[in-house]
């Protein structure tokens, strides 16, 4: 993940090391004309001239570089588990010992020189059936450009975990890992503690992260957290909630349920519904988190949040900033500034949204929602290439990732590359995904725009009957309008405003204005 070369040279500026080399060329260009063909110009003015203008450029650039440098490369430390989470049970523990092992190395590391990955970022990715398999591990690493990588596997018996430590040695100019193997059949503490050690830090006191709490209440927040990565929002509620009514002061649930509904009301929001209800629970929970006094830099980012949803940016920027400032590596932190004016942010040293997006890419390479976000930015800079390529990096990993697939397949009907999102969306039906009606919405809105209108009303009418998306009725009404049929254009049109998202649903809007003009042209009472 280390920027080199003319990247390096680009810095967090927009057009980089490339703009500089196009002013130098057509201040170049603008002198040679004029010596050319006006005669003003002596060669030894030209080149005089030339010169100092260019000295110029390189100093100007020279200064913005060092206002928006390239982030600083860390040695990057991945934690990950030799289980699928798929094996729940087993894995849980697991997943607890990665936790502990990444708060402990959090808090001894240096963090100018180590930059380590949160547990959850490589399964937010991966395919979790095949962490099993070294092979596909070795694959991870290489993704995640990690130095050190810590895998915990079970053991040779039921209570034994194993812990190997691998180091990538770089020096060679290729890549060799060094192997140190750590068993124990005592308590998670006592693994960790051995770890540190072979990760050459000294020991340090991680009890308060595995005494403060119970066993079975850490196995719930376990659960939810699972829940929560694969998607499953009704599930990873029930857990966190369940180990609330346990210990109420479990403030690591209460967070995780903050976070829950600030993700639930940014859903509920994109689709013109409404989120004030999720506003009000996450207030609630982050009241009670500064009550307890654990104003970290989690709490200080979701409150960011809630009030980027509330529209407050000055109370925005000062919990973000807050949180930037204890704790710059989080992904999701950049992607909360995009929603800023640049000028709130550039202090940190990032000019713009590009900047932000670079950079929480560069902080967790497989952070999903910051290569969504910033391919969408890519497409609308016109830049297509690059747009599909930072899909395409989840896709080479994971082909499977349902996230990149579907974003990809929308972006393919952007191009008006329908053939491609056609094959993609009819290759996604065949993959053992739990949901497919957003699937085959998307399959009938390519087929729609190619021109293929039967087989988009086959399968818009199917999600009708179904009542899984509305706006499955937005499109059987153009395509009924098209045929001639105004009276059903009208009746879809009329379940489409009845089967809205909510107060700010935009297609409800649409399909409105679109009724009035049929109700006129038929002349039919307005209503």
């Amino acid at each position: 993940m280390a920027r080199t070369g003319l990247d390096f040279y680009s810095g967090n500026m927009p057009g980089g090391i490339w703009l500089l080399a196009a002013l130098i060329a057509i201040t170049w260009f603008i002198l040679w004309f004029v010596y050319r063909y006006s005669g003003i110009l002596r060669l030894s003015r030209l080149w005089l001239v030339g010169t100092v203008l260019t000295i110029f450029w390189f100093l100007g650039y020279s200064y913005l570089w060092r206002q928006f440098p390239p982030p600083h490369e860390r040695n990057r430390v991945l934690i990950i588990s030799g289980l699928s989470p798929h094996f729940l049970d087993a894995y849980l523990d697991s997943y607890l010992n990665e936790i502990y092992l990444y708060e402990s190395i959090k808090i001894k590391a240096e963090r100018d020189k180590f930059l380590t990955y949160h547990p959850d970022w490589p399964l937010s990715i991966a395919n979790w059936d095949s962490l099993r398999f070294p092979a596909y591990r070795a694959k991870l690493i290489d993704f995640m450009a990690a130095d050190y990588v810590f895998i915990w596997n079970q053991g040779d018996s039921p209570n034994e975990i194993s812990a190997d430590l691998l180091i990538r040695n770089r020096s060679a100019g290729f890549d060799t890992i060094r192997q140190a193997v750590v068993r124990s059949e005592n308590h998670r503490l006592d693994l960790n503690l051995e770890m540190l050690e072979a990760f050459s830090l000294s020991a340090v006191d991680t009890s308060i992260y595995v005494s403060r709490w119970p066993e079975d209440v850490q196995r719930i927040w376990a659960r939810g957290r699972m829940a929560y990565i694969s998607g499953d929002l009704a599930s990873a509620r029930s857990e966190f909630e369940e180990s609330l009514r346990i210990r109420s002061d479990f403030y690591p649930a209460r967070l995780e349920l903050a976070q829950l509904e600030i993700d639930s009301a940014l859903i509920a929001k994109a689709g013109g519904g409404y989120f004030q209800q999720y506003l009000s629970q996450a207030s609630q929970h982050l009241d009670q988190l500064v009550d307890q006094d654990t104003k970290d830099a989690r709490v200080a980012r979701i409150s960011g949040e809630y009030s980027i949803l509330t529209e407050n940016f000055v109370i925005a920027e000062e919990n973000l900033k807050e949180s930037y400032y204890l704790e710059p590596d989080n992904d999701r932190l950049y992607l909360d500034f995009t929603h800023l004016h640049p000028s709130r942010y550039k202090d940190l040293k990032f000019l713009d949204e590009e900047a932000l997006f670079r950079m929480a890419v560069f902080v967790n390479p497989a952070s999903v929602q910051a290569r969504i976000h910033y391919s969408d930015y890519l497409n609308l800079k016109s830049r297509p290439e690059d747009s599909r390529e930072m899909l395409l990096e989840i896709l080479k990993f994971n082909p499977q990732h349902y996230d990149a697939n579907m974003t990809l397949g929308k972006l393919d009907i952007l191009q008006q590359s329908y053939d491609q999102a056609l094959s993609l969306y009819s290759g996604m039906l065949e993959m053992p995904y739990a949901n497919l009606a957003p699937i085959k919405f998307n399959l009938a809105v390519a087929y729609f725009h190619q021109g293929k209108i039967q087989d988009a009303s086959r399968i818009f009418e199917e999600l009708a009957n179904q009542n899984s998306n509305p706006d499955a009725f937005l499109y059987l009404a153009s395509i009924r309008e098209k045929e001639g049929d105004v009276d059903s254009a009208i009746e879809y049109l009329r379940m489409r405003i009845r089967n809205n998202r909510g107060p700010n649903d935009r297609f409800k809007e649409e399909a409105r204005k679109r009724l009035v003009i049929l109700l006129q042209r038929q002349g039919e009472p307005v209503n």
